[in-house]
C-alpha cells in the first residue's frame, strides 16, 4: 500500500513588519548646584594642664634590731633554739653552681636535625601524586572512549 503524497498548498502572504518607533528624544539634565563655601572652623578647646602627682611620703624608718643584752627571758629561750639547728645553706649553693658551670659547658649546641628522611618523604609523596594523576587522566580517556 503506497500513500498518495499530498500536494502542498500555496503559502499565504507574510505579514509585513512594523516600522520601528523613534524613540523619545532625551531630557534634559538638570544643572549643577554651585558649590557652598563651607564656614570657618569653630576654634578646638584648650586643653586642660596636666595635674602633678602629689610626692611620695618618706618610708618608715626601720625598727633598730634588738641586742641580746636588752632580751627578756623568753627570748633567750628562742635564741638558744635556733642556734641548736646547723645551717647548711653554704653547701647547698656551692654544690649547685659546680653543677651549672659542667651544664653549660658541655651542652653549648644544639642537636642536628636530619634532613635526609624528611627529603626522602617529601620525594616519595610527590612521586606517588604523580603516577596517580597519570593513572587517572588515562584511565579516566579510555572510559571515556568506551562509551
Amino acid at each position: 500500500m503506497k500513500s498518495d503524497p499530498v500536494t502542498p498548498g500555496k503559502p499565504s502572504q507574510p505579514a509585513k513588519p512594523v516600522s520601528p518607533v523613534t524613540p523619545p528624544k532625551p531630557s534634559q539634565p538638570a544643572k549643577p548646584v554651585s558649590p557652598v563655601t563651607p564656614g570657618k572652623p569653630s576654634q578646638p578647646a584648650k586643653p586642660v594642664s596636666p595635674v602633678t602627682p602629689p610626692k611620695p611620703s618618706q618610708p618608715a624608718k626601720p625598727v633598730s634590731p634588738v641586742t641580746p643584752d636588752q632580751t627578756n627571758q623568753s627570748a633567750k629561750s628562742d635564741q638558744s633554739a635556733k642556734s641548736d639547728y646547723p645551717t647548711t645553706s653554704s653547701q647547698v649553693t656551692s654544690v649547685k653552681s659546680g653543677s651549672a658551670s659542667q651544664t653549660a659547658t658541655s651542652h653549648n649546641e644544639l642537636p642536628q636535625t636530619d634532613e635526609s628522611t624528611q627529603r626522602t618523604m617529601t620525594l616519595g609523596g610527590l612521586l606517588l601524586l604523580v603516577m596517580t594523576s597519570l593513572l587517572t587522566f588515562l584511565g579516566g580517556k579510555k572510559r571515556r572512549n568506551q562509551d
